[in-house]
């Protein structure tokens, strides 16, 4: 008889995930199947026959057996027997140890979505040792506390991250909000890639069997990878991650659950071909959720702004309407204009000449007119609270006025600072730059001088050829000369190969080229270009102490010298050098950046034009520039692969590398340019993009048109762009930040913080419940690490091996921790919170799973006076948590988990423990608290310990008649939930929170309606949603989480051996 042959009668498991049911009967291709949730709550349901499969119970899983009198039991399978008539035979063993064998046919087992609660099983007098429940609650209780301090966001406290206040703010935006689609356009560096990956694996954890797509540049691929492994551990969730190339976007496996679009831009600009832009503009439209990461540059240009939003949200931002787009930009800026003038401090005068331009610029909302006019008022007799008005006013106009509700900036310049090191030494502002970190080195090619002197020669024909030409027509002069100077930058080589390239500009061009190619044939002298670079890098590294071990990056704008240098450095110590070119597949970049890392032998990275995307370097203390590039992105995008979110060093060290240093040099010029009027090598300029190219030409322009003269006045107003370049960008970002800083993430950070601080005492807690109880097995990782452990099944453990070793995420575990900083500083060490498969599927296993939710303890206490008779107290404790389907059950409902998200903003789930006498009484006396709450001791003798009377069913009846405790068990559980809802500071807590979700919903209605007023928005399903959180923090659910009942007496005579 084939094991797998349904039987009526016998377990089968559903497909809907409800778990185990029992198989009654079979009406032609449909059957009925009994599930149970309680003992007085059994389902029955129609399933086609085809769709279920016989199942089988595991050592460890609790069991309901069926008696002849109806007396409830409970106990867990240990053993098992197959049957002759195909009826498998399952050994239970009962709380008192005792054992007995029964067919399928009379055993009940609850299914993943099991109602009921614990008090029907304390009804039936059954309860386990106290030492399973106080081992389950303290369990509980630091697993609620995680949650609550994460306002459910599991998937960012269980990250191997630090966690940095604008990261935080932009991931509880995200997740916090049921319609998930965000563009992420945080300046370079500040750690986009880290929101991203916090929200991948929330996804993930909401619904593990969702798809995610991440759609990359090819050469980010591996770091991607690397991230979401090593920080985010996806590889142990049990949802699918893909990372592809944008151009292989064809592999996806179909339309994923998130879709997410790394340097987004490329989609809506020129870099991919027409049919991929197309395909994946598709593909970012039919995905339900989208995530697209974006440098904030691109937000500067209004038609890629517009069409990035246009992926969000293709019906509110048609590609038809960018002159109004063009309109509505012009407007905010003007809006950020009128945030950045509400300062609180500033004098009466300047607020009422700001209240009455916001009641110019918005005269029909009547917010900020009643803000404006309350504000006139207060400047005047100083009876309001002026620094609540202005931020008042400041926070309804930057929510309810901003481009769009889903875009989320950050810049450098608004961090706290300790996130980002200095690039270079601090100097006063109103000095030149101080440049001791930057030094300098010259070709010592004997041919350069004359190539610059046949070069001048070129300039001058050519001004003279160009001289009252158009515009455009000297820029493209200028554009070539620039071309000719920096590819003589780059080596002698490269020079040569641009002069072959390109139409003759004027009618000598040719004989004057062909003068400085003939140089090129001359002798270059003894030392070349290979030889100067190889000394100053070995130069550099002689600048660190003899004791420090420096990682030195090199870059090269040509492939030959990269590899090159690589050869040389490498001869006398193959191991000194690893070289990554644009040649290279992205694993093998990936193995050769991995040597950089981790050899200690390995101090210099050399890369060619490739490496100065993508790669994230901030643990190099040097740079060398074997050329000066004549573009400003080009030098913030190399110190950028060095200067990044996560960097722990100080000030960055440069060596450059110029064909020539003496006066009227152009490269020397530029290098000024970059020091004095960019700052580059003390601040990034990358808040500056949209001026950069436009810079540049006008660099070549005047370098082609006058030289190096005049480079003083050019650095002066250089700068002077950038200064009021950084005003503009405050005025369009202002309404993004103060909306971000409206999230409250420095305070939530707080709240995470204060967790953590005692991570040590969460471990113990669940070390408790998992080891002790549960019987896992904890085993070192290394001598070495002492916080670094791993955790697998044993012999004896309590928990069935299926579904629960796959669930707990221990089929293939990887080394863990609960120490947030080792999780950190060793990449593929879990760190265990909330949101690891282990923890989560721990708390589903104690939900279906009622050991230790019930326990009926004798406490004998010699404190208890002799001459009073036993007292009988229960033990009840609550959970209180905003009423969203997710708070309940063994698998959740993942519909509402952004809507719970943001219930829990203001009523995070909390744990509450309440006696109660037989009368309904609480217990207030403080000694017989300290009796009620000490942790279970077993009683040694008749004199002092406790006795667990689940197993003594005949003395528990001496103290409550048995048929009595049902009632008494229902009343006390109502009367338990009436009196923790009347607790002054249960009351107090709910009603404040109750008030506050209101508030939000009311705040977030005004918003919505002069949004739609304003853009012409459907705003229906929002105001539904923001209803919905109200109500379900105004109507919060109590859920009994466990209950016991003690018996306390002063002593007694033993005569049972049982524990």
């Amino acid at each position: 008889m084939s094991l797998n042959r349904l039987m009526i009668g016998g377990f089968v498991m559903l497909p809907d995930g409800s778990g185990i049911g029992r198989l009654e009967s079979e009406v032609g291709q449909e059957s009925i199947v009994t599930i149970f949730h309680s003992f007085s709550e059994l389902e029955k349901v129609r399933v086609p026959t085809a769709r279920l499969a016989r199942s089988f119970l595991y050592p460890g899983t609790r069991v309901y057996p069926l008696s002849e009198n109806d007396v409830p039991k409970i106990g867990r399978v240990t053993s098992y027997n197959l049957s002759d008539d195909g009826y498998v035979s399952y050994e239970v063993q009962f709380p008192n140890r005792r054992t007995i064998y029964f067919s399928e046919i009379d055993l009940r087992v609850r299914c993943w979505r099991a109602r009921g609660e614990a008090t029907e099983i304390l009804a039936a007098g059954i309860g386990e040792s106290q030492f399973l429940h106080d081992r389950r609650i303290a369990a509980t209780r630091k697993l609620i506390e995680a949650r609550a301090s994460a306002q459910g966001l599991t998937g960012l406290i269980s990250s191997g991250i630090e966690f940095v206040p604008h990261q935080v703010a932009a991931v509880r935006r995200v997740l916090s909000d049921p319609l998930l689609r965000y563009l992420l356009a945080d300046e370079v560096g500040l750690g986009k890639t880290i929101e991203a990956g916090v929200i991948i694996r929330q996804i993930l954890i909401d619904d593990p069997d969702r798809y995610v797509g991440v759609l990359v540049p090819s050469s980010l691929v591996s770091q991607w990878q690397n991230e979401l492994r090593d920080k985010f551990y996806v590889d142990d969730l049990l949802g699918t991650v893909e990372i592809i190339a944008h151009d292989k976007y064809d592999e996806l496996e179909r339309v994923p659950d998130l879709l997410v679009i790394d340097e987004a831009h490329h989609i809506v600009g020129d870099e991919l071909a027409p049919a991929i832009r197309a395909h994946l503009t598709k593909l970012a439209h039919q995905a339900p959720r989208l995530l697209l990461l974006s440098a904030t540059p691109a937000l500067a240009n209004p038609e890629k702004f517009l069409s990035l939003l246009n992926l969000l949200d293709p019906s509110a931002h048609k590609m038809d309407e960018l002159e109004s787009f063009k309109t509505k930009l012009d407007l905010r800026q003007e809006f950020g204009r009128l945030l950045l003038g509400l300062i609180p401090d500033s004098p009466g005068l300047i607020l009422r000449r700001r209240a009455n331009d916001a009641k110019r610029l918005f005269p029909d909302d009547p917010d900020i007119v009643s803000l404006a006019d309350q504000l006139e008022i207060a400047t005047k007799d100083g009876t309001e609270d002026i620094a609540g008005l202005t931020r008042d006013l400041s926070q309804h106009i930057a929510s309810t006025y901003r481009i769009n509700q889903r875009v989320i900036r950050s810049r450098r310049s608004d961090a706290e600072g300790w996130e980002f090191q200095s690039r270079g030494p601090a100097f006063p502002e109103t000095e030149a730059a101080t440049l001791s970190h930057v030094r300098i080195d010259d070709d010592e090619d004997r041919r350069i001088q004359d190539i610059i002197n046949a070069l001048e020669d070129w300039r001058a024909a050519a001004l003279s050829a160009f001289e009252g030409d158009e515009y455009e027509i000297r820029l493209k002069a200028a554009m070539r000369y620039r071309d000719l100077i920096e590819a003589l930058g780059v080596g002698v080589e490269a020079f040569a190969e641009v002069l072959q390239v390109g139409e003759m500009l004027f009618p000598n061009e040719t004989e004057i080229l062909a003068g400085i190619r003939s140089i090129l044939e001359a002798d270059p002298g003894p030392r070349c270009k290979l030889d100067v670079a190889e000394d100053s890098i070995r130069i550099l590294k002689g600048q660190f102490p003899v004791h420090a071990k420096p990682k030195i990056v090199a870059f090269s704008s040509a492939t030959p010298m990269a590899q090159a240098l690589h050869e040389r450095i490498t001869r006398l110590d193959r191991h000194a050098s690893c070289v990554i070119v644009r040649t290279q597949s992205p694993d093998q970049v990936e193995g050769i950046l991995g040597r950089f890392v981790e050899s200690s032998d390995t101090w210099l990275l050399i890369v060619d034009r490739s490496g100065e995307e993508g790669l994230n370097l901030s643990f190099a203390d040097a740079i060398v520039h074997i050329d000066l590039p004549l573009s400003a992105t080009r030098i913030e995008q190399r110190i950028g692969r060095v200067d990044r979110f996560g960097r722990r060093k100080a000030v960055i060290r440069h060596r450059i590398l110029l064909p020539y240093i003496d006066e009227g040099s152009v490269w020397l010029a530029w290098k000024n340019v970059l020091a004095y009027g960019f700052r580059v090598f003390h601040e990034p300029i990358s808040d500056a993009q949209f001026l950069l190219d436009k810079i540049d030409r006008e660099f070549a322009l005047t370098i082609f048109e006058g030289g190096v003269t005049g480079m003083g006045a050019f650095i002066k107003d250089l700068h002077e762009k950038v200064v009021a370049e950084r005003k503009n960008q405050d005025e369009q970002y202002a309404l993004d930040r103060i909306a971000l800083a409206d999230e409250g993430g420095s305070a939530f950070i707080e709240t995470m913080d204060e967790f953590e601080e005692a991570e040590g005492e969460f471990g113990e807690a669940m070390e408790s419940w998992l080891v002790s109880v549960l019987q896992l097995k904890r085993y070192r990782i290394s001598s070495q690490s002492p916080e670094v452990f791993g955790m697998a099944w044993g012999e004896r453990s309590l928990v069935p091996r299926r579904p629960w070793e796959n669930q707990f995420g221990l089929d293939n575990p990887s080394p863990m921790t609960w120490r947030r900083r080792i999780a950190i500083t060793n990449p593929g060490v879990v760190l265990e919170r909330p949101g690891s498969p282990l923890l989560d599927s721990c708390q589903r296993f104690m939900r279906w799973d009622d050991r230790g939710a019930t326990f009926l303890t004798l406490r004998i206490d010699p404190a208890w006076p002799k001459e009073s008779p036993p007292w009988l107290v229960f033990k009840l404790c609550f959970v209180v948590e905003p009423d969203l389907p997710e708070a309940s059950g063994v698998f959740s409902d993942t519909d509402n988990m952004g809507c719970l998200r943001r219930a829990q903003q203001f009523l995070p789930p909390a744990l509450h423990t309440i006696y109660l006498d037989v009368t309904g009484t609480p217990v207030t006396v403080a000694d017989h608290l300290k009796i009620l709450e000490r942790p279970y001791l077993k009683a040694r003798d008749e004199h002092q310990g406790d006795l667990n009377l689940g197993s003594r069913p005949e003395l528990l009846a001496e103290f409550i008649d048995p048929a009595l405790l049902p009632l008494l068990c229902a009343q006390i559980r109502e009367h338990g939930q009436r009196e923790i809802l009347q607790r002054r500071e249960v009351f107090v807590m709910l009603e404040n929170a109750a008030r506050r979700a209101q508030v939000d919903c009311d705040r977030r209605k005004r918003h919505l309606l002069r949004r739609a007023h304003f853009e012409g928005i459907d705003i229906r399903d929002e105001l539904h949603i923001n209803q919905k959180i109200a109500l379900a923090v105004a109507h919060p659910q109590v859920r009994l989480d466990a209950i016991g009942l003690f018996v306390i007496c002063s002593g007694m005579t033993l005569t049972s051996e049982n524990p």
